[in-house]
């Protein structure tokens, strides 16, 4: 129960694996202890890697209640950096929900992200997440072309499998049958595999 290092490894297998309900385990477990140990920057881990089973189990606003505390205790410990993903799962809920601060949270997210580019383990989830977010605001807005062009961008495996359906839709709406074939023989591969 109270080794972080392993529950965080585990959580990580959990999500590469795609075992939704375990890494919601590994990582909720890892959140509580380091809340009961005092471990923020433990705490910043779990609550941003919680993000990934929050968003796939439709649980929306414990994935922001989540961002946002995250977001808090990151300006708290004097670690702006670690606001970015939470900013950008923050980004693409508000572009999902077609809520009208969607660009506008976006915009900043790219501000931020210009003037302090995410580092290590944070850079591509956040450049994923801004895609996604992009695509799914030119998908509800009727680009096809531009949602697909941006989903074609993703590169996290682990993103890209639970942005699917948005990718999918895209490629098909953009009449690219051959990348929506594709892509869901890769699911299918992955749903198989699982």
């Amino acid at each position: 129960r109270g080794d972080l290092d392993l529950l965080g490894n585990l959580g990580n297998a959990a999500l590469h694996l795609g075992d939704d309900d375990a890494q919601r385990e590994f990582y909720t477990l890892m959140l509580s202890t380091a809340r009961e140990t005092g471990d923020g920057m433990t705490m910043l881990y779990a609550l941003q890697r919680l993000t990934f089973s929050q968003f796939v189990a439709g649980q929306w606003v414990a994935l922001r209640d989540a961002c946002e505390e995250a977001m808090t205790l990151a300006h708290s410990v004097g670690q702006p950096a670690f606001t970015v993903a939470p900013q950008a799962w923050l980004a693409l809920l508000a572009a999902l929900g077609g809520r009208p601060d969607h660009a506008d949270r976006l915009a900043a997210l790219e501000e931020h992200v210009r003037d302090r580019p995410p580092v290590g383990i944070f850079a591509q989830p956040v450049e994923d997440l801004i895609r996604w977010a992009k695509g799914a605001a030119a998908l509800m807005g009727g680009d096809a072309p531009g949602a697909l062009h941006q989903f074609r961008q993703m590169q996290r495996p682990a993103l890209t499998l639970i942005a699917a359906v948005d990718r999918i839709e895209a490629a098909v709406r953009a009449d690219d049958r051959p990348l929506a074939r594709q892509w869901v023989e890769e699911l299918d591969a992955f749903a198989a595999g699982t």
